[in-house]
């Protein structure tokens, strides 16, 4: 078991992307919060390759961690599809079944395939991604797509818990599964969200 904070946009070469397609009651209402501190919303797949790309160039550097926060299911990821289980493939990542009884397929439901690709151009050779919906790596799907962006990425680590996770707890706790070079490995983890805080906080007591 491992305990180890999400690595923070304001102060690493990181970032985190938030499904905004969501009602105000709603466990994602509490990552809003965070959007002074470089936490993106998103509406589509297209935007996640956006934000990605700002970020990069912005910052003169490529991205060591991406974070995408989202609803969840087995094998499925929500990028703007908010609580219900968007099935284009525009607005989520899914693993495509058919895809192993059609060779050639594209292994991701829709365009996604397509369009994540231009995230190699612009993460790290180091780079981990994070799928952090509840239940994304859950199951057969949750390894087939967990397999599918790592080879779409070229081998690099993606990550999803197998259970259900609590945004507002600031933990995030349970198996784990990571696929990295064609393996997909199963490990008990501890993530946290850190409290970001967009500005240093002045030491002087109040009135300044």
């Amino acid at each position: 078991m491992s305990v180890k904070p999400i690595p923070q946009p304001y102060a690493t070469a990181a970032l985190w992307v938030v499904d905004g397609n969501h009602p105000f009651c709603d466990a994602l209402t509490w990552m809003d919060q965070l959007m002074a501190n470089k936490v993106v919303k998103i509406f589509n797949v297209d935007d996640i390759v956006k934000a990605c790309a700002r970020d990069v160039l912005e910052n003169s550097r490529s991205l060591d961690f991406l974070a995408i926060f989202g609803h969840g299911a087995y094998g499925y990821q929500s990028a703007g599809g908010g609580q219900q289980v968007e099935h284009t493939g525009t607005k989520s990542i899914s693993y495509n079944e058919l895809a192993t009884i059609r060779p050639g397929s594209s292994r991701l439901v829709g365009p996604a395939e397509a369009k994540l690709v231009g995230l190699n151009g612009l993460l790290s050779n180091k780079a981990e991604v994070f799928l952090a919906g509840c239940f994304v790596g859950q199951g057969a799907r949750g390894d087939g797509l967990l397999n599918a962006l790592s080879t779409l990425w070229r081998g690099r680590p993606v990550t999803a818990f197998e259970v259900g996770v609590y945004y507002w707890t600031r933990l995030m706790i349970g198996p784990m599964k990571t696929a990295a070079g064609g393996m997909i490995t199963t490990s008990f983890e501890i993530r946290t969200i850190p409290t970001l805080v967009p500005f240093p906080i002045d030491p002087r007591p109040f009135p300044w």
